[in-house]
């Protein structure tokens, strides 16, 4: 081991991002990082078999790039070089809710990107670390110690085994690691989840100049409650957008264009349709249906083994309408970094992270998971609570007051984006809602064909 290296050998299972990120994360403190990935890996920037959502849209959160930053410098002009571009989401991308047009505002800035784009120059950032190697490789199990008290590496599927002091596991929601643990006496995972069977259909595509106007790049107008039919459009690399018609509780969009724009003709808005007619494919249609969003709880399992470590999508799966997952990534890549660097010894570094990565994802699930409770028909684990009707009410005077006051519009945006979402919480901000609820207001009439024109600053004035 080197000087300059605490530990000896980190195990990554996936070269998911989540699996890239933990793997920058735990080089700084490791002699050698290998990460095992089944697939085999190109140097493009296409979708690949074992992210089978790869070709939908993706948003990269501010919050999320700017982890992503933390652990690996340089990756945001390492996305623009290739094409990725930086932008204003709350200023230039237009959002309708079934309370109105939510109030452009100046925001943080993001950077457009496709998935397979991020993935492909993450892996290159991760595979120029000199400690770092991608093997391809299938894991078939965890190896143990006699007491069942330690994880000490991998069994792979051609039967050789691979030691390790600390094991990263990322191989998404399917993962098999529950499995290889019940393998040694260790409890599954409770799991919880919000099922509101949602589904997408997007194609890349590019836009002509008069499809957006007033320095408008995007569009968000989701199904709410009563509206099952919705859509995301959002730039992404290279001057492409991805648009996405999404549907909720089984009305799943077609699989063909001219099917998809006959379904956005009876969504949230009728620009949706007429946008689509407009664009310019670039892609084919991709579809995808989620089974909700699934949160495992493996800091809770109780004979849980030391130096095992659950990360990304195998940790908590949210429905991708709400842009979360990557950024959560990137958040437990953080995590693993700063216990690392703070450890003296490996003992009880894993459960740790895990701790603290909980409130992060128990906060990302519980938004994600009251929002799509409330659509009739949705379904849920027993240990979940929805909204009580205080909070639906109070919900809604916040989406209404979003399209009012520039700085509740900031705010919503804020914490949805920087994944705060204790920031909607405060005493302040309930007060401002529960102020609204007894006023008696109502949601004002929505003109759905017309979103606002200018960015309204935050101190209010024209």
């Amino acid at each position: 081991m080197s000087t300059s290296s605490k530990f000896d050998h980190a195990v990554v299972i996936g070269a998911s991002i989540a699996g890239l990120l933990a793997a920058g994360a735990a080089s700084k403190s490791f002699e050698k990082v290998t990460v095992l990935e089944r697939d085999t890996l190109e140097d493009k920037a296409e979708p690949r078999k074992g992210v089978p959502q790869g070709a939908q849209i993706h948003a990269l959160l501010p919050a999320g790039l700017k982890r992503m930053q933390a652990v690996l410098p340089g990756l945001r002009e390492d996305l623009l070089a290739e094409g990725g571009a930086p932008f204003d989401e709350a200023a230039s991308v237009v959002a309708l809710t079934g309370a109105g047009w939510r109030l452009r505002v100046p925001g943080q800035e993001w950077v457009a990107t496709r998935r397979p784009l991020l993935e492909l120059v993450i892996r290159r950032r991760v595979q120029a670390l000199p400690n770092v190697e991608i093997v391809h490789a299938s894991v078939a199990g965890l190896e143990v110690t006699e007491d069942r008290s330690k994880v000490t590496g991998v069994t792979l599927r051609d039967g050789s085994s691979l030691d390790a002091d600390l094991v990263i596991n990322a191989t998404g929601r399917r993962t098999k690691a529950p499995d290889w643990l019940a393998a040694h006496g260790v409890e599954a995972p409770a799991e919880s989840f919000v099922n509101a069977y949602t589904g997408y259909a997007t194609q890349f595509v590019r836009l002509p100049d008069d499809a957006l106007k007033h320095g408008v790049i995007g569009l968000g107008a989701l199904p709410w409650p009563g509206e099952h039919r919705g859509i995301a459009l959002f730039p992404a690399d290279n001057g492409t957008h991805a648009l996405t018609a999404v549907g909720m509780m089984r009305d799943y969009p077609p699989r063909d264009r001219e099917g998809v724009i006959e379904f956005l003709s009876e969504s949230t808005t009728p620009l949706s349709a007429e946008i689509a007619r407009k664009a310019e494919p670039v892609s084919d249609v991709n579809t995808y249906h989620i089974d909700g969003s699934l949160l495992r709880r493996w800091n809770l399992v109780p004979n849980m083994p030391d130096r095992f470590l659950a990360v990304g999508d195998s940790a908590a799966s949210m429905n991708p309408i709400y842009g979360q997952g990557m950024s959560l990534s990137a958040a437990a890549a953080v995590l693993v970094m700063e216990h690392l660097a703070a450890a003296d010894d490996l003992d009880g570094v894993a459960r740790a992270i895990q701790n603290d990565l909980a409130p992060i994802l128990d906060g990302a699930f519980g938004l994600a998971g009251s929002t799509d409770a409330c659509f009739e028909g949705a379904e849920w684990s027993d240990d979940f609570t929805p909204m009580s009707e205080q909070d639906a009410a109070r919900g809604l005077a916040m989406e209404v007051l979003s399209t009012q006051r520039p700085d509740v519009s900031s705010t919503v945006n804020d914490a949805l984006y920087d994944l705060r979402p204790e920031d909607l919480e405060t005493e302040e901000f309930i007060a401002l809602c529960d102020k609204w609820i007894a006023e008696g207001n109502e949601i004002p009439p929505v003109d759905r064909e017309h979103y606002p024109t200018s960015v309204t600053p935050l101190d209010g004035t024209a």
